[in-house]
């Protein structure tokens, strides 16, 4: 009697795990790490023979002609200048001649000297945020920038008629926070390129620019209370640009598509696909990752099965792993760049979370969802992606243009807005202000970005960083704040 008891029992837990594993093996598990099965066949995905070239994903977020005391080019729009992607490819190899070469002798100058070069000839690239100097060596094909005491490279001044280049470092000291290098320019065509832009825009009568915080110095010593960025460059007329449309990069109805398989390296028969809450569809081999897509066409890939290798990578090698990754899964959109890289150490493991963005014809693209403008993030643990995550539009032209307000007016809201915010929240600084593409209802349109910073006058607490987005409204005829983020 006993012994049949027994058999019912283990019976019983045979049944249960049979439905467990069983379950496992369709649906996707909800903790990493559970129920992983182990494969005979060592399957990588490969990193090599890439169809891009990395030194192409380094770009600057601001690129300026200053002609003078007054007036300054602004070169954003890719399909307005045809010398922009020959003009950045001679900067990128003239910043790497430098970068790669100890032996060229510099001269430490004064903030001050920024300011100077301002009213002469000369072409400046700014980084607003990627200006770590190794990592832009890196982006070079670089091992590392040989000039160590360079920690970060806010801005790069190329001054053709003297051959000279000046690198602002802002983590240095102010008066000797700029380093000047003297490099020839024969090899390449910039001189040349310049004098073009500057002729074709004069010709052509072409809008000019002019630096926000030198407009308000030669009108007013303190503009409202609040001071502007250094690099805050506005259009002085108003802006017409094509109004772009937009479709979903992904609309998944649970088919296991050929971009699919290409993550898993498996047959599509192997592959399995189960409808979430929310219109998500979740694809996954059951052994080693999963692929999620949302109703927003967002992508996102996660590897569960590591391979065991704990090795850290070196940030070199963490960009080509992620770039090679990016490259053979989708690729990258036009016009694409590096926009962000977090470095995280947990507990002598390091985590690489690398973030990739794009222009349209040069113009930033911004959404109230996707405020820091990374469309693409790429996590690496090891020497083996973990994440990817990913959302990029298909953009084409709808047929019609939009204006911008123009930056006086603009000016002028940011103002009253400032005004009729509380007094315990008050407008300290206008760190940037930009023309980009702002998506919503399937569409870009023209939109002012102003990024601000706020605090409260009467305590010495934190600042606050805040967007707002101002548009013209065609039915007023005037601007109006449509988004804070």
């Amino acid at each position: 009697m006993k012994r049949e008891r027994v058999k019912s029992v283990v019976l019983i837990l045979l049944v249960i795990l049979n439905f467990v594993l069983t379950t496992r093996i369709w649906l996707y598990p909800s903790i990493e790490g559970i129920f992983i099965m182990q494969r005979n066949n060592n399957k990588q995905f490969l990193y090599q023979n890439a169809s891009y070239d990395i030194s192409q994903l380094f770009k600057p977020d601001k690129v300026i002609i200053n002609v003078g005391k007054q007036y300054k080019i602004s070169v954003l729009n890719k399909s307005g200048v045809d010398q922009y992607d020959v003009l950045l490819d001679d900067c990128r190899e003239l910043l790497r001649q430098i970068l790669s070469n100890g032996e060229i002798a510099y001269k430490r100058k004064p903030f001050e000297t920024l300011d100077k070069l301002r009213n002469e000839i000369s072409l400046e690239l700014v980084s607003n945020e990627l200006d770590n100097s190794d990592t832009i060596a890196n982006l070079l094909k670089l091992n590392n920038n040989v000039h160590g005491e360079i920690k970060c490279i806010d801005t790069v001044v190329f001054v053709p008629g003297s051959s000279k280049i000046y690198l602002y470092d802002k983590k240095q000291e102010k008066d000797s926070s700029v380093f000047e290098f003297q490099l020839s320019f024969a090899e390449t065509d910039l001189e040349r390129y310049i004098n073009q832009i500057i002729s074709q825009n004069s010709e052509l009568n072409k809008t000019k620019y002019i630096f926000l915080n030198k407009y308000n110095e030669a009108i007013s010593d303190s503009p409202d209370g609040y001071s502007f960025g250094r690099n805050v460059i506005v259009p002085i007329d108003t802006v017409t640009l094509p109004i772009m449309e937009v479709k979903k990069e992904f609309v998944s109805d649970g088919t296991v598509t050929d971009e699919i398989v290409n993550f898993f390296g498996n047959e599509a028969s192997e592959i399995s696909s189960s409808a979430e809450p929310g219109g998500v569809w979740r694809f996954t081999d059951r052994e080693e990752a999963s692929v999620k897509i949302d109703v927003n066409g967002t992508l996102e890939y996660i590897k569960f099965r590591f391979s065991g290798s704990s090795i850290n990578v070196s940030l070199q090698d963490a960009m080509k792993i992620s770039s090679d990754f990016v490259d053979k899964h989708m690729g990258f959109p036009s016009d694409a760049y590096v926009s962000h890289i977090d470095i995280q150490n947990q507990g002598g493991n390091i985590r690489y979370i690398i973030k990739y963005s794009y222009r349209q014809e040069g113009i930033p693209i911004i959404t109230s969802t996707n405020t820091n403008r990374h469309t693409i993030e790429v996590e690496i643990v090891g020497s083996e992606v973990k994440r990817y995550k990913r959302t990029v539009s298909q953009i084409s032209e709808r047929g019609d243009s939009y204006l911008t307000v123009g930056f006086s007016e603009a000016a002028d809201l940011i103002k009253s807005w400032n005004d009729k915010r509380p007094s315990n929240s008050k407008l300290v600084s206008i760190d940037d202000m930009y023309i980009a593409y702002y998506e919503s209802n399937n569409a870009l349109t023209p939109v002012w970005v102003v990024d601000i910073t706020t605090k409260n006058p009467q305590e010495d607490k934190e600042s606050k960083k805040e967007k707002l987005i101002i548009r013209y409204d065609k039915y007023t005829e005037t601007g109006v704040i449509i988004d804070q983020l």
